[in-house]
């Protein structure tokens, strides 16, 4: 949210899609920590049915068409880039604009500089060809 924050008031966006919304104080992805940082209440989008990377595009790509949107910047943690890009692309048809900016973690590590770099890259590594091999079709 921080990195999202930043692009926002840098001007880079008029409005933030929080998808999906996970309102606890664990995760980074809560109104409450968006306001925190500074994202006015009436800029925020509200997602709150995205239970995948898959149904996060998917639910996406829905709102930027409701709202006449035509591009959009994907701010997603670092490791999750790849994955991000590849599904955001295969639902796109191109109807839409996308970049895609990695946000490193609280602490400010790249994924592969934490403990738990193995895992996680094991973990992006099987979901990446869960995708490709298409299985994101019953994700969620």
């Amino acid at each position: 949210m921080e990195k999202t924050a930043e692009l926002y008031k840098a001007g880079y966006a008029d409005h933030v899609l929080i998808t999906p919304v996970v309102e606890t104080e664990e995760l980074s992805q809560s109104t409450a920590l968006a306001v925190e940082y500074g994202i006015p209440e009436e800029a925020l989008i509200k997602d709150y049915e995205a239970d995948s990377t898959y149904t996060n595009a998917a639910v996406t790509m829905d709102i930027m068409e409701e709202h006449g949107f035509d591009s959009a910047l994907v701010v997603t943690s670092d490791y999750h880039v790849k994955r991000s890009k590849y599904i955001f692309e295969k639902l796109n048809e191109d109807r839409f604009e996308f970049r895609y900016i990695a946000s490193l973690s609280i602490d400010g590590e790249r994924w592969y500089e934490g403990p738990g770099a193995a895992c996680i890259w094991r973990s992006e590594l099987i979901k990446l060809w869960g995708y490709r091999f298409g299985l994101y079709r019953w994700s969620g």
